[in-house]
């Protein structure tokens, strides 16, 4: 991939500390039209980063803004057409991204961001924006650029930059529906492997695709065939990833890591089944021919039955033995940290760089000690925190090195 510049990934380096090698960071933050930001620029050292303010400030939009640098749809899930500024939102016409985001992103746009990536003190411009279109039925295109040069999709960005996070609404992770549980295995998952994002887009693109032909009654055989094939190398693909990537987490978490607690991580579903007990060229017959003798099922149904948009993520306290989603509030909050740590510690491992970390109100929902507890591990990990509260004091007995901004009515400024 011509936009991609080769990273280093020699675990040779010593480990018994992991700030020591592998330092990435955002320095320079650039936004344009996006949410309540008409224009922002921000420039930050490489350690923690504290944006304090009132509830509705826009603190959470600026963490929102750095995870669109990376694969997938935000912290937030959000439309790509209700970022725009919001002065802008009702209106048709176009605009040009401010002069730092020029630079990177040079089309039209209706909202637009950059960021200044360093990795082991090289520097990398990545940009990403949803460009305006001419026509009236063309729907609005999500574009990426990596120093100036255009990049066919949004994997790309996952080479330079790789971010975690934790908000409030994810809180309710393990209480609610199977699709968050996968959405948060799939960003883990794009962390080690940026190309599958692709591949769950591709696979949800085609399944859209063929539960429309279905539905329709009449259609054409061959095409029809062609959507279920690529559906049967993505999901095998990316169930495949999943699996693996449990397995992998699952060495770190089976230990407690301070006050956070050991936990048992596991996908279900049927396809998650069959890689079990046979090869994944196997499974893939088994897929085929599964969506050719539910087509009539499918057809009234209106979905398709199977597949890996049917699985999910089952997480046990392992002190406990309970199930997360009959744990405390408390506890399921704990469990989610414990395994973001492994998450972050395991990207350390295979690709020798730290994620950044997006931490929204975490000092107001967690205990003290807990709080404390996570601070002094991010400390240790060396990772750059973008955190929001509304209460400075929460975070002032960090230890950190920390930057501290005011955010008032979409305004960002310094605070000594």
């Amino acid at each position: 991939m011509e936009c991609v510049k080769e990273v280093l990934n020699d675990n040779s380096f010593c480990k018994t500390s992991l700030a020591s090698f592998g330092t990435l960071f955002v320095e320079k933050l650039n936004l344009s039209n996006f949410r309540c930001y008409e224009k922002l620029s921000v420039k930050v050292d490489k350690g923690p980063v504290v944006l304090t303010g009132p509830n509705g400030s826009g603190k959470t939009n600026i963490l929102e803004a750095i995870s669109y640098l990376v694969p997938g749809r935000g912290l937030r899930g959000a439309k790509y057409t209700d970022l725009t500024f919001t002065s802008l939102s009702a209106k048709s016409e176009v605009f040009q991204p401010m002069k730092e985001v020029q630079t990177i992103i040079d089309n039209p746009l209706k909202w637009a961001i950059s960021g200044k990536v360093c990795y082991n003190g090289l520097f990398t411009d990545i940009g990403t924006g949803l460009e305006q279109t001419s026509e009236v039925n063309q729907k609005a295109r999500r574009v990426v650029k990596i120093d100036g040069k255009n990049c066919g999709t949004q994997s790309a960005l996952g080479y330079h930059l790789s971010a975690l996070w934790l908000t409030p609404s994810m809180d309710r992770i393990f209480a609610e529906g199977a699709a968050g549980r996968r959405r948060f295995v799939d960003r883990l998952v794009i962390g080690l492997d940026p190309e599958h994002a692709a591949r769950v887009t591709e696979y949800e693109s085609c399944m859209r695709g063929r539960n429309k032909l279905l539905k329709e009654g009449t259609y054409n055989k061959e095409w029809l065939s062609s959507l279920e094939e690529t559906m049967v190398t993505s999901g095998v693909a990316l169930t495949a990833s999943r699996m693996g990537m449990i397995e992998k987490l699952n060495k770190i978490t089976r230990e407690q890591y301070g006050v956070f607690p050991a936990a048992e991580l596991g996908m279900t579903g049927k396809l998650e089944g069959w890689l079990f007990d046979v090869p994944a060229i196997e499974v893939e017959d088994k897929y085929r021919a599964s969506l050719l003798d539910s087509r009539q099922y499918d057809c009234h149904s209106g979905v398709t039955d199977l597949g890996p948009h049917k699985s999910d993520l089952a997480v046990l306290h392992r002190e406990s033995g309970m199930g997360a989603s009959k744990c405390s509030t408390g506890e399921q909050k704990a469990l989610l940290i414990r395994i973001i740590l492994a998450a972050a510690n395991l990207q350390h491992e295979e690709k020798s760089r730290m994620p950044v970390m997006l931490l929204d109100e975490v000092g107001a929902h967690l205990d003290k000690s807990r709080r404390s507890e996570l601070f002094s591990i991010i400390g240790d990990m060396g990772a750059q925190a973008w955190m929001t509260g509304t209460d400075r004091s929460l975070f002032e007995d960090s230890g950190f090195n920390t930057q501290y901004f005011n955010v008032f009515n979409s305004t960002l400024t310094e605070a000594s």
